[in-house]
Formats: structure tokens, C-alpha cells, sequence
């Protein structure tokens, strides 16, 4: 009976991978081939069938996507592909909330550092980082200062990556210490 159900959850963990893998590939083709021109409320002539590889579908959720967080959407496909790697490694999370909660925030950190990076114009700044990326950057620059901005960014980046992820950093720094002693 054991056996039966280590199997019941290896097949579930690979099924549940394989569904992640499809999520992110999906949402990755968004983005990718995303096109202003074609949604109606991008340009008054949109193309007459959608030039998006995932249909029209996936051109609304590009569009929803950079124009929330930006090129911070990438991080998106990019998470689910982890966490369907979890899975098909038997690496099983009951902290779905966390997840999420850790996701969200990494996507507020990333879209904010892109806007902050480069060009200080507000259209550029939009472009890299979204309307979330350009509205928290603006906050955090008015009252933190670009340095302070920074750190806290990049506190929030490796706070979330944790949360939402299985990475421990502890591990990493005593591997990385090990490979330095050698």
C-alpha cells in the first residue's frame, strides 16, 4: 500500500510539472511575441488577426503583463518553470501562499530596478518597468534616494526569490566556501 502511494505522488508531481512546464511556455510565447499592434487599445489600426503565436489569448495577457510589471514579466515564466522543475525533482511545496506572496513581490522589486536603471524619462522608465515598476521607483527614489532605493530593492529581490522558491542561500555560501578553500 506504501509503494502504491509514493507512486499516486510521483505521478501527480510529474503530471503537475508537465502543466507548469505548458503555463510557462504559454506565458513565455506571450511576451515574447507580444505586439502593440494587436489590441485596439494600443493603436486605432490593430492588425486584423493577432500576430501573437499564443492567439489573441496571449496577446491580452502579454499586453496585461508589460503593461503591469513590464520586462519584469519575464520573471514569471521563469518562476513556474522552476517550480515545475521542483516538482519533476519530487521537490513538493505545500506553501502555494508563499509562493504567490514571494512571486508578487519579486515582480514589484524587478519591475522597479528596471525602471530605476538607464534613462531617467518617464516614458522609458514605463517601457522597462511597467506602471507597477514606474509607481514604486518613483516612491522609493522621492524617499530613499537612488542609493537607498537600491538597497532596498535588492533586499526585496533576494527576500522574495527565498519565499518564492526553494533556494536557500545558506547552502550556496557554505558550497561557495568550500570550492574557495580547495
Amino acid at each position: 500500500m506504501g509503494l502504491m502511494r509514493i507512486m499516486d505522488n510521483v505521478r501527480r508531481n510529474e503530471i503537475v510539472a508537465v502543466v507548469l512546464f505548458a503555463i510557462s511556455l504559454f506565458i513565455f510565447l506571450s511576451l515574447v511575441t507580444f505586439s502593440e499592434q494587436d489590441l485596439s487599445f494600443y493603436t486605432s489600426t490593430p492588425n486584423s488577426s493577432a500576430q501573437n503565436l499564443t492567439g489573441l489569448i496571449g496577446s491580452y495577457l502579454g499586453a496585461i503583463l508589460v503593461f503591469g510589471v513590464g520586462k519584469a514579466a519575464y520573471v514569471i515564466p521563469l518562476l513556474i518553470l522552476i517550480w515545475g522543475v521542483s516538482r519533476l525533482t519530487q521537490v513538493e511545496s505545500n506553501k502555494v501562499f508563499f509562493k504567490v506572496f514571494g512571486t508578487i513581490f519579486l515582480l514589484i522589486a524587478v519591475s522597479s530596478s528596471l525602471s530605476i536603471l538607464g534613462d531617467p524619462s518617464r516614458t522609458v522608465a514605463f517601457k522597462k518597468g511597467g506602471l507597477i515598476g514606474t509607481l514604486v521607483s518613483d516612491f522609493l527614489l522621492t524617499y530613499l534616494g537612488k542609493a537607498g532605493a537600491s538597497v532596498f530593492i535588492i533586499a526585496l529581490m533576494v527576500l522574495s526569490i527565498l519565499v518564492a522558491t526553494e533556494f536557500l542561500i545558506l547552502p550556496m555560501v557554505v558550497e561557495a566556501f568550500k570550492f574557495s578553500r580547495r
